[in-house]
């Protein structure tokens, strides 16, 4: 009896310890792990475990990795990549991307500047809860802020 008891014990300790292995290895856990490592400046660390999670189908991590290329943290700056990573991410389902996007294109970013293209980014964004706000006050800044919209405006859908 004693010796089911302690045969029983290790398979259940193994189980657990498989479980916890599984948890920090899905592309969210991954995602996260990468945040972390971004947070205390090992950029070598943060792309490795983006990397790991966009394999996984991870969403965020392949938008997350556009940040990276964007912004030369732990890679070259390479803005053209960053939007390849941008339009991949918004391809998966986050929202997050199109808001990029958008930044992207109205100032030119890796991509020829063409504030129509930020513009329908930015409408597609204001219909996820996820990037409404930030798309709302984006399309705010352009339509108010921009001289180069002036002819623009005038062809794109704006609800009055």
């Amino acid at each position: 009896m004693k010796k089911w008891s302690c045969i029983l014990l290790s398979l259940a300790l193994t189980l657990a310890c498989c479980a916890a292995f599984a948890e920090e290895t899905d592309g969210d856990s991954l995602t996260r792990l990468g945040l972390e490592a971004g947070d205390a400046g090992d950029y070598a660390k943060t792309r490795e475990y983006w990397e790991q999670a966009a394999e996984k189908g991870s969403a965020r991590a392949v938008a997350d990795l556009g940040y990276l290329y964007e912004n030369g943290y732990g890679v070259e700056k390479d803005e053209a990549k960053a939007m390849e990573y941008y339009r991949r991410a918004a391809d998966l389902g986050f929202a997050g991307a199109l808001t990029e996007m958008a930044y992207m294109y109205s100032y030119g970013l890796g991509v020829e500047q063409d504030y129509e293209k930020a513009w329908e980014y930015l409408v597609k964004a204001v219909d996820d809860e996820s990037t409404a706000a930030d798309a709302c006050f984006m399309l705010g800044q352009l339509y108010m802020g921009a001289t180069a919209w002036s002819r623009t405006m005038k062809r794109l859908p704006i609800s009055s």
